[in-house]
């Protein structure tokens, strides 16, 4: 998956429509793949992604790429 596909699908679950992802929305993303523990990865994506400490992730257009130390989702349950 591409950076770029990665936002797309993301992008899906940004219910408000305002460029930016809560931690109910990711949640809701994390929990679309099926993946368990949920609200922990959940938290920790959020932790990871919330420069600014105002508990959203970025503006998608924001989003750190491979090259930068963050990777799109894979499918795998751990």
């Amino acid at each position: 998956m591409t950076v770029g596909e990665f936002k797309q699908w993301l992008n899906q679950f940004d219910a408000d429509k305002d460029g930016r992802i809560s931690k109910a929305e990711l949640h809701e993303a994390i929990r679309s793949l099926g993946v368990r523990f949920t609200s922990w990865k959940t938290r920790r994506g959020l932790l990871a992604a919330d420069d600014n400490n105002n508990g959203v992730a970025p503006n998608h257009d924001q989003l750190r790429g491979p090259d930068q130390n963050t990777s799109p989702p894979s499918n795998e349950c751990e």
